[in-house]
């Protein structure tokens, strides 16, 4: 027997009418925060290419005898499988969204795949994370 303050998320979950058409407020709230996501992928996008291209320009002409060089490989496959995720991310998130919209009654549900955001951002993190430590140690 659940205690009055203390409702479980099966409980939660019932009380939810997902079927219920949202306020335009709602609505709204739910669409910018979409716009947020689309741009999230976007700019993660840019950054991991950014990336790869400045890397695969100036690698030579800053560190002309570097050491530890398999982390620069490690960095470039970081940034490219973040690139991979983040623009299937945006997929996922363009179909999600546009499926919908246009009936301006319920949200569609949204379907995020742990593997392209895991792939995404951790691809970014392992990206940096290597690069730095190479120029730290090719720095110092």
């Amino acid at each position: 027997m659940a205690e009055k303050g203390n409702l479980d998320s099966r409980s939660l979950d019932a009380l939810i009418d997902v079927d219920a058409p949202l306020s335009d407020r709602q609505f709204q709230r739910k669409l910018e925060s979409y716009r947020a996501e689309r741009d999230f992928y976007k700019h993660l996008t840019t950054l991991s290419t950014a990336s790869v291209v400045l890397i695969a320009t100036f690698l030579i002409k800053v560190f002309p005898n570097p050491e530890w060089s398999e982390l620069v490989n490690i960095s470039l496959s970081g940034f490219a499988i973040s690139v991979v995720g983040c623009a299937v991310m945006y997929a996922l998130a363009v179909v999600d969204t546009d499926s919908e919209l246009s009936l301006h009654k319920q949200m569609p549900n949204r379907w995020v795949g742990w593997l392209p955001i895991t792939a995404g951002l951790g691809g970014f993190f392992v990206g940096i994370a290597s690069l730095a430590a190479f120029a730290i140690h090719n720095l110092s």
